[in-house]
């Protein structure tokens, strides 16, 4: 029975933690890195003639939206969202993953609308 209490009372309070929220610097760093590795991972050939296989040129042309809309102060950056989109990048596996990507890493989403 004290057991089944810790159990519910774990997951009760589990359910209450805050969202998760990263930095902009963290987002930056973490975002366009992790997909580009997917990218090369499981696309190759699209990587390659995308990016002609230059990791550089994938997370500067990732980050690049981004930047600029926090250049231009035309970004409310989302934490929150910038977590979520991270942790969706770093979960997918070549088998699962599409290249048309949903919004949950797009600028608006990001950025807010």
């Amino acid at each position: 029975m004290v057991r089944g209490l810790l159990g519910g009372l774990s997951v009760l309070v589990g359910g209450c933690a805050d969202p998760k929220s990263i930095t902009e610097d963290e987002y930056l760093k973490a975002y366009p890195s992790a997909y580009c590795a997917l990218q090369e991972r499981c696309y190759p050939e699209r990587f390659a003639d995308l990016f002609n296989s230059d990791m550089d040129a994938c997370v500067e042309q990732l980050s690049e939206p981004v930047v600029r809309a926090l250049e231009e102060d035309s970004c409310d950056f989302d934490g929150e969202k910038a977590a979520t989109c991270v942790d969706w990048v770093e979960s997918l596996d070549c088998e699962d993953w599409e290249t048309s990507e949903d919004d949950t890493c797009a600028t608006r989403t990001i950025c807010g609308e």
